[in-house]
C-alpha cells in the first residue's frame, strides 16, 4: 500500500463521525450544506438531522462546518481557540504522481517536527490531499 492509496470505504454515518472525532466536545450546533441548499449553510442541533438532510440531497456537495455554531454574541463575548489546522496539497500543482507523494510526506513530516509529533488525518480528496490535525490552540 502506498501514502496515498484509499483506504476501504466508510458509511456516510462512520465518515460523519470519523470527522467529528477532531473537533472538542459539544460538537453541536453546526451548520451543514448541500445540493439541496445550494450551498447556504443551514443550522443543525444533532448528528441525526445532518444525516437526513445529506440524505434529502442524495449525499451530493455534502460539506459540514469545521466549527459548531455560536450566537453571534457569544462570539463577540467570548472568543473560540482554534480546534485543528487543515491544509491541503492539490495533485495538479506537480508535474509527476512522484512529486506530488514526496510532498505530502514533506509535509507530514513537518506537522511531526513542528508540532511535537503530530501525526494529522490524511484525506485523498480524489484531486489531492487534505490535512486534519487537531490542536489545543489558544485564544488570541
Amino acid at each position: 500500500m502506498t501514502l496515498l492509496e484509499p483506504l476501504p470505504a466508510l458509511s456516510v454515518d462512520q465518515g460523519l463521525d470519523f470527522l467529528l472525532g477532531h473537533s472538542k466536545e459539544p460538537v453541536w450546533p453546526r451548520k451543514i450544506s448541500s445540493k439541496t441548499t445550494k450551498d447556504r449553510q443551514v443550522l443543525v442541533h444533532t448528528k441525526d438531522e445532518a444525516l437526513a438532510r445529506f440524505k434529502q440531497a442524495n449525499y451530493l456537495d455534502c460539506k459540514i462546518n469545521a466549527y459548531r455554531w455560536r450566537e453571534d454574541w457569544a462570539i463577540q463575548l467570548l472568543s473560540q481557540a482554534p480546534e485543528n489546522i487543515f491544509a491541503e496539497q492539490d495533485e495538479q500543482d506537480f508535474k509527476l504522481a512522484k512529486a506530488f507523494e514526496l510532498a505530502v510526506r514533506r509535509t507530514l513530516r513537518n506537522f511531526e517536527k513542528k508540532l511535537d509529533g503530530a501525526s494529522p488525518t490524511v484525506i485523498n480528496s480524489g484531486n489531492g490531499v487534505h490535512f486534519i490535525q487537531p490542536v489545543d490552540g489558544p485564544i488570541l
